[in-house]
């Protein structure tokens, strides 16, 4: 997010951006020339943070002169490129983080639901209001795959268990136990 605001804040060319996080530098770098020619995705499934961030930067890129360069987190440091990094950070502390932020929040934070989301944001230093994690978790693909499989139960643990040897005529077993009644139920099937 923070190096998106950058860019398009930017009236000089090249744009220098420094970054502090080394998975967005070899995303910079590397990945959004393999994801372009991959429709935005990794195997069939979105990137991370969302196709719209990324495609908003390959376009700039292909207009203007964009050098990437990584710099050491949260150093006490003085020279350029830590007090570049040190400004993009606050921009993006400053701003309206959105819905890709917000669902990308909420894939880090393990798909715990909305105040999972909201404080695993908030202990990072991203400002995500209630309504945005909220709306995160109601549009989440994962979780609604979820609730559908879970909608009549209410599970507190769920253990896989297989593959077992082809010869038993089940590949996996399943134990949930459930909420308030601790009643347990073992299922057994094909496919995981």
């Amino acid at each position: 997010m923070a190096v998106l605001l950058a860019v398009q804040e930017s009236k000089v060319d090249p744009t220098y951006i420094y970054t502090d996080n080394w998975v967005t530098y070899v995303c910079l770098t590397s990945w959004m020339a393999v994801w372009c020619h991959q429709d935005w995705a990794i195997h069939g499934r979105s990137i991370w943070g969302g196709p719209n961030i990324w495609e908003q930067l390959w376009t700039f890129a292909k207009t203007k002169t964009l050098a990437v360069g990584h710099v050491d987190a949260h150093t006490k440091r003085q020279d350029k490129a830590t007090l570049h990094n040190a400004v993009a950070d606050a921009a993006c502390r400053e701003t309206h983080c959105g819905p890709v932020l917000a669902q990308w929040a909420h894939d880090r934070s393990g798909h715990g639901g909305t105040q999972a989301t909201q404080e695993w944001a908030r202990t990072r230093g991203i400002p995500l209001t209630r309504d945005e994690a909220r709306t995160a978790v109601d549009h989440c693909p994962r979780c609604a795959e979820l609730k559908g499989q879970l909608l009549q139960r209410v599970i507190w643990q769920c253990d896989y268990i297989g593959p077992f040897p082809t010869e038993k005529q089940q590949k996996y077993f399943t134990l949930g136990l459930e909420g308030p009644a601790s009643s347990h139920t073992a299922y057994s099937g094909d496919t995981c």
